[in-house]
Parts: structure tokens; C-alpha cells; sequence
């Protein structure tokens, strides 16, 4: 009985997880990125109005960081949505290393806002960071 492959180029759904382990990585990773920086920016930046992600100078200066900060966490967001379609489109997709990278994603963009204003973001790291030690 012959095997035949589903997909173009004659490669098994493992073989092509690996040849697009990296994306898997990137798109994973700066998902997490962007929805944490999104609900940090949402909650605490514009609602709760906690901390700018600049708070060492003037206000003006930390609404424009605010801004900033706002549109690179949905470019991430959405450059990341578009590589996980492609990576459907092409059968690459590897659901565990995805999530793996979006959790961590997530917990380094916690610590980055922790560490720009250690006031508010310190429960989100430490609830973050609990969850994960009673996982392990």
C-alpha cells in the first residue's frame, strides 16, 4: 500500500512542524505579548488611569508613551494573527508550541510593564507567576 501525503510538498505533518517550528514560536510569543499589553494598556493606562508607561516625566509624555505602547501591542497582535492563519493555511500549525510561546509571551509582558511602573502590574505577575509554579 502506498502512502500518500496530504499536503504539496510530499512532507509528513511532523516534518512540516519543524520546518515551521519558528513561526510557530513568533506568532505564539507576540500573541501573548499583544493581549497582555492590550488588557494592561485597556485597564490600568486608560480606565483605571494607575500609570503611563512612562511615568518619569511630564503627563504629555506619558500619554504619547501610552500611545505608542498601545499601537505596537496591536501590531503584534494582529502581525501575529496573520502568521497563524498562514500557518494553518499551510498545515504547519503546532498547537502546544503555540500556547507554550503565548504563555510565555504573556509572562514577559507582565514583567516588562512591571518593571516600567511596579505599582499596579504587580498582581498580574504575581498572580501569572503563581499559577505557573502550581502547574510545573
Amino acid at each position: 500500500m502506498d502512502f500518500k501525503p496530504r499536503n504539496q510538498k510530499d512532507q509528513s505533518i511532523s516534518e512540516l512542524r519543524y520546518t515551521y517550528s519558528a513561526r510557530n514560536l513568533w506568532s505564539g510569543f507576540l500573541f501573548g505579548i499583544g493581549l497582555v499589553a492590550f488588557i494592561d494598556e485597556a485597564i490600568f493606562h486608560q480606565l483605571l488611569h494607575w500609570h503611563h508607561f512612562y511615568d518619569k516625566s511630564t503627563t504629555n509624555i506619558g500619554l504619547v508613551s501610552d500611545g505608542l505602547f498601545h499601537a505596537l501591542s496591536w501590531f503584534a497582535t494582529v502581525g501575529s494573527l496573520f502568521m497563524f492563519a498562514d500557518l494553518r493555511r499551510r498545515k504547519g500549525l503546532w498547537l502546544k508550541r503555540w500556547i507554550g510561546e503565548f504563555c510565555s509571551g504573556q509572562v514577559l509582558s507582565s514583567y516588562m510593564t512591571e518593571s516600567s511602573s511596579t505599582s499596579s502590574c504587580a498582581s498580574i505577575k504575581s498572580v501569572t507567576m503563581s499559577i505557573f509554579s502550581h502547574t510545573t
